[in-house]
């Protein structure tokens, strides 16, 4: 794990700070109708694989009703419903996606892969699905954001993600 959520280190390497997701991430909000764009690709929670953040295939938005959420090429989203599903994947193309995903979009400080690998950590995970609630357990982004995180320097992100990336894939 990157971090425990139980202890945080008294002393921290140079440059790493510890925050909240809160801090580091929000959620775009960004809602489309799909028939605006019949043809764009659409990812729903059936296509990404628990666990290993995998995406199984994709729709089309001409084949949903409701409204969905836009995503670009290097968002990560993570799947809000049922959160011991763990469904996070980091978009390998521009779409549409439901709306039981929270969208994080790119931005300079926080390393995409990085912040994706984060959201996939079993305390990650506990920690989410501690905080849903319902007949369908969902969790929303204001209790998630919470989540306090040991975040290191760009360039020290780019390094754990392609360590973590070599170990995943196999």
């Amino acid at each position: 794990a990157l971090e425990s959520q139980v202890t945080m280190p008294e002393q921290l390497p140079t440059g790493w700070i510890k925050t909240t997701l809160g801090e580091i991430a929000q959620p775009s909000r960004t809602r489309v109708s799909p028939m605006d764009v019949p043809t764009a690709r659409y990812v729903g929670l059936e296509h990404i694989e628990s666990q290993s953040m995998k995406l199984l295939g994709n729709g089309f938005a001409s084949e949903i009703r409701s409204s969905a959420v836009r995503f670009s090429k290097g968002d990560v989203l993570y799947g809000k419903m049922r959160p011991y599903l763990n469904k996070v994947w980091v978009a390998e193309f521009d779409g549409l996606c439901s709306a039981e995903f929270l969208v994080f979009q790119k931005h300079d400080g926080l390393n995409n892969q990085f912040l994706a690998f984060r959201l996939n950590e079993e305390d990650f995970v506990t920690f989410a699905n501690g905080q849903a609630s319902g007949e369908r357990p969902r969790v929303d982004f204001e209790k998630l954001s919470h989540f306090r995180i040991l975040l290191p320097p760009v360039a020290e992100q780019a390094r754990m993600v392609s360590k973590l990336g070599a170990a995943f894939s196999k």
